[in-house]
């Protein structure tokens, strides 16, 4: 009878300590969930009108006309957006790991896009092929994190208050591997 008793003592102690470890994810999650659409709405014109702009400047046949819009435009906005990951706060290790992966995926972004204007610039194709495994790597990021953040609201939340990227239209077109 004792040995019941024991077993049971465990089981609640397990199911309490499991408790209280998804209940700190939860609330975590939720808050990072409210940060990143903020900072998806607060860049999402902008990234819209770079975007625009990138593709006429980019389809001529001035290739300094790319590049600059790559290096005035391009490039300060990818910055803006990876410091303000930066400056998210998530307390804990699931929701840390996704914010990594955004700033890597950041980063990966901002690599490729000063490679690529490097590239248009030297008229260089092994730069322009290294700047385009590396967007790559980057999409890969962004999806993998749009993955988890997907995964971890699925198993915290009844209705998931993350529907993924593409209610953010803009976004989702650039962080997506199609783009």
């Amino acid at each position: 009878m004792k040995r019941f008793y024991v077993i049971c003592l465990l089981f609640v102690f397990f199911m309490v300590l499991t408790q209280g470890c998804a209940s700190k994810v939860k609330p975590d999650l939720k808050n990072y969930i409210t940060s990143l659409e903020k900072v998806f709405e607060k860049y999402s014109s902008d990234m819209a009108e770079v975007d625009a702009k990138t593709k006429v400047e980019c389809s001529t046949d001035e290739r300094y006309d790319c590049y600059r819009v790559i290096y005035a435009e391009e490039i300060p906005l990818v910055k803006k957006i990876k410091a303000d990951f930066e400056g998210l706060n998530p307390q804990t290790p699931e929701v840390k790991e996704i914010n990594v992966l955004f700033i890597e995926g950041f980063g990966s972004m901002l690599e490729a896009f000063e490679e690529g204007a490097e590239s248009i610039k030297s008229l260089d194709e092994k730069r322009l092929k290294k700047a385009d495994k590396t967007m790559k790597d980057a999409h890969k990021k962004f999806k993998e994190a749009d993955d988890k953040i997907k995964a971890l609201s699925k198993k915290h939340f009844e209705d998931s208050p993350f529907s993924g990227f593409k209610q953010f239209d803009t976004v989702y077109r650039l962080l997506s591997p199609e783009s």
